[in-house]
């Protein structure tokens, strides 16, 4: 039987606190025997979006392959973490925990005496098949060869005065192109810098005239297309935003970009090929945008459809129509109150808006869905699409791919560039549920 990893409140300690009776002494157990060979992933098709399954066992021996006691067990500890499970002698437990790597270890226990915490093992995630990838699939992130590397010197670069991170200078850039054969090549730079900056910094390297981008928390791309005179923009990004780059929106099809199947890489999960548009059709921004938005979340979100007709009943319900946009505050304030979709809700958390943070929530088993507010321009193209009238829009992002966000809008699953996100966007949500 599978279990839930139980959830710490944060600050909680990282050891079994047991209360010792009047008068017993509390003499430390010897550490458990635990090992790599004792963390296994386990192929579960039903494993939450976002999670994998982990069997955890345990020989029931100490360090020195001694047994213990009769009675003691072990509890298991992820990341520094009590679980709330445990695992008996010669015996393994089940538990579900988010798709990152993780450090598991076992802690002994026998009534109020307890051992100092194992060694720590590592979980590890089942490598993709060929045919969960495909045959013209890479695996995991990217690469550039050590040989390649310009070492720029980078001495000066950075934003010395700015709120967001960026480069006080074009010249302080230095971003330099590297050949890695025929058919690829690497593209390096030197660091941004935001004095009164927050959070990681990542970069949206865009080469044109063929709309190729890269987002990255390193200074180099690896771009698997010939080099033949492309022009470069960087654009910088933390939590507090990035400054306007000066080229227009790099379009793009509206294709899925084909992605490895690879934690932290890649993370796009749609329930169903085809979603309905909820009387949201492309390219019309305004209407019941938000309302199919958040159809289009639950369905993601829970796997059960939603009813086309019940949504747009809620959306006229809620005095919207196509010449009178609902606000953000009003779209939540309707859904907190009368539910759209069978739902009610409890909270819209906003988050910061660089790449980095979207990718965390999307990894998260708790979020893993998201709602978005983009803005776009009279003319823009957009995920496939020739936009006539600027607007505000909502969007579900559903995972990413490296080429950037994977939305659900107007009954499609679309692609986003990264360079379009961190231009267009304006707010972004994970939601809870009463």
């Amino acid at each position: 039987m599978s279990l839930e990893v139980v959830s710490i409140e944060p600050g909680a300690s990282a050891s079994i606190q047991v209360e010792a009776k009047s008068g017993v002494e509390k003499k430390p157990l010897p550490i458990p025997n635990f090992s790599q060979d004792d963390v296994a992933a386990v192929q579960n098709l039903r494993v939450p979006p976002g999670e994998i399954q982990l069997k955890i066992s345990w020989n029931g021996l100490d360090k020195d392959f001694n047994k213990y006691p009769t009675g003691t067990s072990a509890a298991i500890i992820v990341d520094g973490i009590p679980t709330g499970y445990e695992v008996f002698p010669g015996g393994s437990t089940n538990i579900y925990v988010s798709s990152v790597v993780h450090r598991i270890s076992i802690q002994a226990i026998l009534g109020v005496r307890e051992s100092p915490l194992s060694w720590a093992a590592h979980s590890t995630i089942f490598p993709p098949t060929l045919g969960d990838v495909g045959s013209n699939l890479l695996v995991g992130e990217p690469r550039l060869p050590p040989t390649s590397d310009p070492h720029l010197n980078c001495q000066g670069s950075g934003e010395i005065t700015g709120d967001h991170p960026g480069w006080s200078s074009t010249s302080a850039i230095k971003l330099t192109v590297v050949a890695i054969d025929a058919q690829s090549y690497g593209v390096y730079w030197c660091p941004a810098a935001a004095p009164y900056g927050s959070g990681p910094i990542s970069y949206t390297m865009t080469a044109t005239p063929d709309a190729i981008t890269c987002e990255t928390v390193k200074t180099f791309c690896l771009l698997d297309q010939p080099y033949d005179g492309k022009n470069f923009t960087i654009m910088a990004t933390d939590k507090t935003g990035s400054y306007s780059n000066n080229v227009s929106v790099i379009p793009n099809s509206g294709l899925i970009e084909t992605c490895a199947n690879f934690v932290n890489w890649c993370n796009v999960n749609p329930v169903f090929e085809k979603y309905s548009d909820f009387g949201n059709s492309a390219p019309e921004l305004l209407g019941d945008c938000t309302f199919a938005a958040i159809a289009d979340w639950e369905e993601a979100f829970f796997g059960i459809a939603r009813s086309s007709h019940q949504i747009i009943k809620e959306y006229k319900s809620a005095v919207g129509n196509s010449n009178s946009e609902l606000t953000n505050d009003q779209v939540f304030s309707y859904w907190k109150r009368f539910g759209i979709g069978d739902t009610y809700l409890d909270a819209a958390i906003p988050h910061p808006l660089d790449p980095v943070t979207m990718k965390q929530l999307l990894d998260s088993s708790q979020t893993r869905e998201l709602i978005a507010q983009i803005r776009l321009s009279a003319g823009d193209s957009f995920a496939g699409y020739q936009i006539a009238d600027g607007g505000y829009h909502w969007i579900d992002i559903d995972g990413y791919s490296p080429k950037g966000p994977v939305i659900i809008t107007w009954g499609q699953i679309l692609q986003m560039t990264w360079q379009q996100w961190n231009l267009d966007a304006q707010n972004l949500w994970s939601l809870t549920i009463k």
